[in-house]
């Protein structure tokens, strides 16, 4: 019998990879050693320390790591679907009506470089006029525990 490919992986527990977990899904041939991480924690973490074999990671912040020389693969693996725009929400007292009231106001996002606030900013550009550069971005993260903190 061929001996098996233990792969260290890391993902916080969620729907998308629960099966994974749980042994209904097996990958043929590899023992994925799993690390639970909240998804900000991994991200970091993994451009900044290069822990992990499998992990998720940020569309923008893996083009960037690619641009600086990094030799990580990315797969076209999609575990979320979801129109992120759809989760924008405002202030009732904000004066935002419409997408094109959000020029010169602020828009906080967990991380400027994860892949929801990409998509987020070429919908708001692409789909409603509104350039990213006309809003003010706020991230929860601070520089150092962010991804772009880790990408430089």
């Amino acid at each position: 019998m061929a001996e098996r490919l233990k792969l260290s992986f890391v993902s916080a527990r969620n729907e998308r990879i629960n099966q994974l977990l749980d042994g209904h899904i097996k990958p043929e041939g590899v023992d994925l050693i799993w690390t639970n991480s909240d998804p900000s924690e991994t991200f970091w973490r993994q451009l900044k320390f290069h822990e992990f074999e499998v992990f998720e990671m940020s569309f923008s912040s893996l083009l960037i790591a690619k641009s600086q020389g990094n030799d990580m693969v990315g797969i076209p693996v999609f575990p979320s679907r979801r129109f992120m725009h759809a989760l924008l929400s405002v202030n009732v007292d904000s004066g935002v009506d419409s997408a094109k009231d959000l020029y010169g106001k602020r828009i906080g996002v967990g991380e400027y470089q994860q892949t929801a606030s990409l998509w987020t900013r070429g919908v708001l550009q692409h789909d409603f006029g509104v350039d990213q550069f006309s809003v003010e971005w706020w991230m929860e993260r601070s520089e150092e525990l962010s991804h772009g903190g880790a990408t430089g």
